[in-house]
């Protein structure tokens, strides 16, 4: 039994955070343009969608205690949330400041006045935004994570500059901007220049080899001369339907597509399932103890959060999920079945499954089981399987 169990009262706590088909699109609202005034504010022009432009810092204060605001190279007013600048426990939020928990309840707490990226909350309150080139309209503009819609080109070297500082920065013939990575101007032992900036490669026979676990920064490559290269580019989720608006999902993994119907040509999205988001009272609460103390909980509360197509239960230390629920399954069509299990010389198991009669109540079970592994910590340990029906009735 791995000495890491639970060793008090579990109060279990289960969110249900849905990522709605159809229940949220983009906001394309301008935003009014800066007006010159006399710290030397650039005026934006009218109607312009992106961020303040800027010539000094002092002209980019958003209030918020927790951001570092400067004026970058290109420009224009650039604020970065920093959790140190919170109080322990805090998150920094870009629009709303320090708050208890992730930086965002909402999808509202991420909106950074970028009308082309697709802004989401995720799993743990993590704000994601995702650049979409086709909500831009100007001629040859691509979407910026920190500038908005651009126009692509360039006119002098400073036009491409990518702050990386290992990279040679020009505008070539036919106003291309080029980035060329120079491996002499890495300081650091064995390091070789990316994109990204200088990097020691691992060394590598495959491109399995190389993968780093996150599946939206896109595949990496295994060069057989030079070992393991960093992605040519980000995770693609385009599903290529005008209809829908796409984003990865950073902490599920996932693409996530969202039903768009602000184009003339798209269907109406269908109407929006039940959001059952919300804290439930469990009756009566599983409870447990044996492995002289270790395994010890009792549930009288659970939590449940649906974001990114994953279902996840929080029962305290229990994280129960429902990987690869699509937007249709799991709790938005009122049935769920979620699980966690903890190796060891005896395996644990526990799940709870269940279906919502209405967007208040659920009835299901929660089951525990210990297999022996080693053949011996299961009976040791004392600790049997039990199953209880149980009832979860919303909370205020």
């Amino acid at each position: 039994m791995r000495q890491s169990r639970i060793r008090a009262v579990i109060e279990a706590s289960v969110v249900i955070s849905a990522t709605v088909l159809g229940l949220t699109v983009l906001g394309c609202g301008g935003r009014d343009s800066a007006q010159r005034v006399d710290g030397g504010m650039v005026d934006s022009g009218p109607g312009t969608d992106g961020p303040m432009r800027c010539l000094v810092p002092e002209q980019c204060g958003d209030a918020i205690d927790c951001t570092v605001d400067v004026c970058s190279v290109s420009g224009v007013c650039e604020h970065s949330p920093l959790d140190a600048l919170c109080d322990a426990g805090e998150s920094c939020s870009a629009t709303v400041g320090c708050r208890v928990g992730g930086s965002c309840t909402a999808v509202a707490d991420c909106d950074d006045m970028i009308a082309c990226t697709f802004d989401s909350c995720g799993v743990g309150g993590i704000c994601n935004h995702m650049p979409l080139d086709r909500l831009c309209t100007g001629a040859g503009e691509t979407c910026n994570l920190t500038m908005g819609c651009q126009r692509t080109g360039c006119s002098t070297a400073a036009d491409c500059n990518d702050s990386v500082a290992c990279t040679v920065d020009m505008c070539a013939v036919g106003n291309v901007c080029m980035n060329t990575p120079v491996n002499s101007l890495c300081t650091g032992t064995g390091e070789v220049c990316a994109a990204t900036g200088c990097y020691v490669p691992m060394p590598c026979t495959v491109t399995a080899d190389c993968d780093d676990g996150s599946f939206c920064n896109g595949e990496e490559v295994c060069d057989p001369e030079f070992g393991c290269q960093p992605p040519i580019r980000p995770q693609d989720c385009d599903d290529r339907d005008p209809c829908t608006t796409e984003s990865c999902d950073l902490v599920s993994d996932t693409c996530v597509f969202v039903c768009d119907d602000l184009t003339a040509t798209c269907p109406m999205c269908p109407e929006a399932p039940i959001d059952y988001n919300g804290t439930f009272g469990i009756v009566p609460p599983p409870a447990q103890m044996c492995a002289f103390g270790m395994v010890n909980y009792n549930i009288r509360s659970m939590r449940f959060t649906y974001a990114g197509g994953i279902l996840s239960v929080m029962a305290g230390s229990f994280a129960l999920t429902q990987p690869g629920v699509s937007s249709t399954t799991g709790p938005m069509a009122g049935a769920f079945d979620v699980s966690y299990q903890i190796a060891g010389g005896c395996t644990e198991t526990y799940r709870l499954q269940g279906t919502f009669s209405d967007a208040n109540t659920f009835t299901g079970t929660w089951t525990s089981t210990f297999v022996d592994v080693d053949g011996f910590s299961c009976s040791f340990s004392g600790c049997a399987g039990i199953t209880v029906a149980v009832t979860g009735t919303r909370t205020p």
